[in-house]
Formats: C-alpha cells, structure tokens, sequence
C-alpha cells in the first residue's frame, strides 16, 4: 500500500493517485523504451517491471509477442521432429507466418490464466499489465531466436528438424552448449514473468511465481502430450 503525503489515505501499490485528493502518489510513466527496460531486466528486474505495468502505452508488447510465437513454433517443430513429414524450409516459413498470431493468441490466454491463478493468492493484476510482462519476461527467449536459432540452423541444417541422424551425433558438444543456452533463456524468461506477475499482482515474488510456473508447465506438457500423437 501506498500513503497519500497530503492527506494520509491509503492507496494500492500501483496507484498513481490518489484516490481521495487525486495527489499524484509516484511518477507517471507514459511510454516504454524498448532497450532501456531490456537493459533493465537484467540490471534490476523488479524495477523495469514496475514502470513496465505503470506505463500508460505499453510499447512493443504485440511485437515481442508476435516474436514468441515464432520462437515458440521454430522449437515446437524441431522437437515434434516434423521435418520427416515436411520440407524444412517449408516449416521455417509456417512458423515466421503463424508464429505471430500464435504468439498474441499465447499472450491472451496466458495472461488470463495468470489472473485467474492469482486472484486466490491475493493478486489484484489486470490482463493488459500481465500480458506486457509475459511479453518483456519472454525477452530472453526471443534473444534465443535472433542469435541460437540461426546459428543451430547453420551447423546442424535440415537435421535440426529430422533429427536423422539426431544432432547430438553431428556435433555432440556444440548441440549440448547450445541445448544448456536454450534451457537456461528458458529459465530465466519463467523467472522474469514470476517477477512481473508478482509486480503486476502486488504479491510476494514466491506467490507470483505460481502462474509462471503454471504456465511454462502447461506449454512444455502439450508440446511432450502433441508428439506422443
């Protein structure tokens, strides 16, 4: 909670103003800036998520979206092994083209999800805020796709998505750092949205990381429960 300066009243934590004098409680913050907030992840998270959910217009949240999507679609494919069924670069260009809208369908449900999760645990955080942290939480899963992608995709080729022969046998040592890359941006990128959705819901950081959890939970178990199919 927050107390008014001027007339003592107590306010949410994300409150600008007051509710009963309408004094202005903390900073406004109107737009995001993209590099500075990714730079703020990584300096003090719990601080650029804050101004992240404080902010009027939530920048770039559709596009980091849009650019999960893709993330989300490339790795789903290598891991169905669906480049026995299908040309591989016919799968490079289904997933730039539904990956977009795969990834705002994701954020979504993710974020409605992430309400209903938190409101038993005392979480008061409105789909708009817990989407654009979903979104700036999934940053170092989208670095993942701008610089490991490309460079699976040079070493390993086709065999990324067939998997025959498996690219741990091409190059077993370059296969497994870049698999420990992926598994660790995978990480972070759930620990940053248990971070925001804790921001975002005025909750502990442990209580925040229910949804998180919940949700990278949900994404991996269909992704196993699809290609047992």
């Amino acid at each position: 909670m927050i107390k008014c300066t001027v007339c003592g009243e107590e306010n949410e934590e994300l409150a600008i103003t007051c509710t009963k004098c309408h004094s202005y409680l903390q900073a406004k913050v109107d737009t995001i800036d993209l590099f500075p907030a990714i730079w703020g992840l990584i300096e003090r998270p719990g601080l650029t998520f804050r101004r992240i959910v404080l902010a009027k217009n939530k920048n770039y949240v559709f596009v980091l979206l849009m650019l999960l999507g893709i993330a989300m679609s490339l790795a789903a494919f290598s891991y169905w092994q669906l480049g026995r069924r299908f040309p591989y670069g016919a799968l490079i260009g289904i997933g730039v083209f539904i990956g977009p809208l795969a990834g705002i369908l994701f954020g979504i449900a993710a974020s409605l999800l992430a309400k209903f999760v938190a409101r038993p645990l005392g979480g008061k955080g409105n789909a708009r805020n817990l989407r654009s942290v979903l979104a700036y939480g999934a940053v170092p899963v989208i670095f993942l796709l701008v610089i490991v992608f490309p460079l699976e995709f040079g070493i390993f080729g086709r065999y990324l998505f067939d998997h025959n022969p498996p690219p741990e046998m091409l190059e077993p040592t370059i296969h497994y750092v870049l698999l420990a890359l992926n598994c660790l941006g995978f990480v972070w990128s759930v620990i940053l949205y248990g971070t925001g959705c804790a921001v975002a819901n005025s909750i502990s950081w442990w209580k925040g990381m229910v949804p998180a959890v919940l949700v990278a939970g949900l994404v991996l178990g269909g992704a196993i429960v699809v290609r047992g199919l």
